[in-house]
């Protein structure tokens, strides 16, 4: 009995999602892949110019004599309806890419959202402003702990020359294999003697 109902529930339960679908009268708008769009464009626009071609073609040889009136005339009729055709076609995928740009436009009156590269810079200049150095604060002696001002070559308490270069930008202290400052990311090629 328990295994005829769970047997019942599950058959509903598949019935109900693979026949949803097909009950479901409301069809959803075509999403107009972009990629897509501009291939299908391009495609139109290479054949429009191709048949363009092929008329111009057509005409000189009818004009040298090469192609007998009576075919000249057919086959100048068969590409002036290919490229109407191309043509209507090409109006046709405008007008729907502009209805579904106006759509999309009227439907989301909001600001559009920040892409990523955006948040990007905006966390690097958080960081960037995080790790500059304060022009009051300096760095201590390697070698007996002294304190150091920035401006510093030489530490005032033993002596020791405080191999430290600077970047020319921000005046952030770099390592001697260093090719771009740390702060700003300016590069530091030309300053560094190799």
């Amino acid at each position: 009995m328990i295994v005829s109902i769970i047997a019942v529930a599950m058959a509903a339960v598949v019935f109900a999602m693979v026949g949803y679908p097909l009950l479901n009268n409301r069809r959803q708008p075509a999403v107009i892949q972009p990629e897509a769009y501009q291939l299908a464009l391009e495609d139109l626009v290479v054949e429009r110019e191709e048949t363009y071609a092929a008329i111009k073609e057509l005409d000189f040889d009818h004009e040298m004599g090469n192609l007998a009136d009576a075919d000249y005339q057919q086959l100048r009729e068969r590409y002036r309806r290919r490229a109407a055709g191309i043509l209507e076609e090409l109006d046709r995928m405008q007008a729907v890419s502009a209805a579904h740009a106006s759509k999309s436009r009227s439907a989301t009156n909001r600001k559009p959202l920040p892409s990523s590269e955006d948040e990007i810079e905006r966390e690097v200049r958080r960081r960037r402003a995080r790790r500059r150095p304060s022009p009051d604060v300096g760095t201590t002696c390697p070698s007996c702990g002294g304190s150091l001002a920035l401006e510093d070559r030489f530490c005032a308490a033993c002596g020791t020359a405080v191999g430290r270069q600077r970047c020319p930008e921000c005046g952030t202290d770099y390592g001697p294999d260093d090719l771009f400052c740390g702060s700003c990311g300016a590069s530091l090629a030309a300053g560094v003697a190799r």
